[in-house]
């Protein structure tokens, strides 16, 4: 059986990204809402700190206790390198306005045919 993603979004649901107010407050807000969620994945992955430069700035993620931190600087042990693009398709993926149609996964001997 499928499923249609029948939600919506209107012009005020989108806004332009702006690099440095990404970083500097949106992300950081995220973190402190779903910072739980993601530091149990981090803390197994051994997780380092990395960098994402960009022509606007860097920033360095790193895990600290039970959060996750962005600070100004390339510190981390790891860098990317994205433009400002690139960072609004993070932050609002090209899928975002497609309607999608989900079905089911089907696993086993059967998923093969």
């Amino acid at each position: 059986m499928s499923s249609l993603d029948v939600r919506t979004r209107t012009a005020t649901d989108l806004h332009e990204v702006d690099t440095v107010v990404f970083f500097d407050e949106e992300l950081p807000e995220l973190i402190a809402q779903r910072a739980a969620r993601a530091v149990p994945g981090a803390r197994e992955l051994s997780v380092e700190p990395f960098t994402v430069a960009t022509p606007s700035g860097s920033w360095t993620l790193a895990l600290a206790g039970d959060t996750i931190t962005i600070s100004p600087g390339e510190d981390g042990v790891a860098m990317v390198r994205l433009d400002d693009d690139e960072v609004a398709k993070i932050r609002r993926p090209a899928h975002a306005d497609d309607a999608r149609v989900v079905g089911p996964v089907a696993h086993g001997p059967r998923a093969a045919r």
